[in-house]
């Protein structure tokens, strides 16, 4: 029986996420997340000794992790692109605020997490990619 890894992107800066500048624009990763993604791969490259397929979205954070990770391996996969594969978007209420929000971990949550919840519940007056699109569009990936 075949596996399937999951691996989410090494740390981002703020930026990446829309935060203060166009996330197409953005960093893929912060020095730190380099190092995540490659310690990802070496674990990963410990346990198995390669793979069929190696998938990503498009976002800068994804593909830098990606070849990252695979750096681990002596033969890797040829890489596919798919946007699909993309996270979600912040929601403006988290993106749009004084950046002061981004220096308190605990109010940056609440505003997240409030935010969030909105999404879920259905509210998409910006007409961003509702919830129930993006499940569907990662169910389909």
């Amino acid at each position: 029986m075949g596996a399937l890894y999951l691996v989410r992107h090494g740390q981002a800066p703020a930026h990446a996420y829309g935060v203060g500048t166009a996330a197409a624009d953005a960093p893929g990763l912060t020095d730190l997340g380099f190092v995540q993604a490659r310690l990802t791969g070496d674990v990963l490259a410990g346990l198995v000794p390669g793979f069929d397929a190696a998938i990503s979205g498009d976002l800068p954070r994804q593909a830098a992790t990606l070849q990252s990770v695979l750096e681990a391996f002596d033969s890797p996969p040829e890489t596919t692109v798919d946007p699909a594969w993309n996270e979600y978007s912040l929601p403006p209420s988290v993106t749009s605020v004084d950046s002061s929000l981004y220096d308190d971990r605990a109010r940056y949550q609440q505003a997240l997490d409030v935010a969030l919840t909105g999404w879920i519940d259905g509210d998409t007056a910006d007409e961003s990619e509702s919830y129930t699109e993006f499940a569907t569009r990662t169910r389909e990936a």
